[in-house]
Formats: C-alpha cells, structure tokens, sequence
C-alpha cells in the first residue's frame, strides 16, 4: 500500500471513529446518569486523537498533490504532528503532575506519545521518511479505540455503574 492509500485509509477509519463517539454516548449508560470526570475525559481523548489522525492523515494528501510524497513532505507532516500533539501531552502531564492519583491506565499511553512526539521530531531531523509519520496516525487511532471501548464497556471500577 503506498503513502496516499495508507493516508486515506487513516482518515476514513479517523472519520469513523469520531462519528461512533455518539454511538458511545447513546449505548452508554448515560441517559439514565450524568457523565462521570473519567467518561468526559475518555470522550475528551477520543476526539482528539480521531481528529488529529484525520487532520494529520488529510494535510499530507493535500501537500502531496503540490509537491508529491516527498523528504519535505514528511518534514513538514512530522513537524505538524508533533505540534498538534503537544497540547494534549501537556495536558496530561499537568494532570499527573496536579494530581495525586492519577490513573494507572494512562502512564504508558502518556509515555507512549512522548516517545512518539519525540521519533516525529527524530523524523523531521534525520529520516525524513512516511512510515514514521504513519506509525504516530495509527497510534492516535489506537488510543482512540481503546478510548471508545472504554466508553462502550466501561469498568465496574470506573463510576459507571
């Protein structure tokens, strides 16, 4: 598969998943109960990282009808990338940082994205290649899978019964 397809193939599923976030919501138990903090939050992620993966997924298919897949193409995506990314790492690191238990189920998807926000800028340095780039798409997606299923299949554990 080359880098467009795999680009639109990111988008449709980017796509989708931000659209299931109300099929999370209605399957949910929230009709007969508020939202907790932690379903917020999970919501929260959800479409950030189904948004970043389909803004990040879609710019390089725009740029590349310019300029084609090229080294600059994935300097510029990797960068871009990174600087979407650096909102929601800040925000989660304050939240470890503000508070004095914070759940244990995000210290490797936090640390995950750090070490992928720090390739992306190894990428944009050195590699200059499209994998890279793909690689930090498809862990957006993930996280905002298992964010979805969290949503759909919430734990006894987490407030939602």
């Amino acid at each position: 598969m080359n880098e467009e397809a795999s680009l639109i193939v990111i988008a449709e599923i980017a796509a989708a998943l931000t659209g299931f976030s109300g099929i999370a919501a209605a399957f949910g138990r929230r009709r007969e109960r508020p939202w907790t903090d932690d379903e917020r939050d999970r919501l929260t992620d959800l479409l950030n990282h189904s948004g970043i993966a389909l803004f990040a997924a879609l710019l390089p298919l725009v740029f590349a009808q310019y300029g084609g897949f090229s080294p600059r193409l994935w300097i510029i995506s990797s960068l871009l990338w990174a600087g979407c990314s650096v909102f929601p790492l800040v925000r989660a690191f304050l939240g470890i940082v503000a508070a004095s238990t914070w759940p244990p189920r995000l210290y490797l998807p936090v640390l995950a994205f750090f070490a992928i926000f720090a390739f992306q800028i190894y990428n944009a340095a050195f590699l200059q290649e499209g994998w890279p780039y793909l690689l930090a798409l498809l862990a957006n997606l993930g996280f905002a899978f298992i964010q979805f299923m969290g949503l759909v299949n919430p734990a006894s554990h987490d407030g939602a019964d």
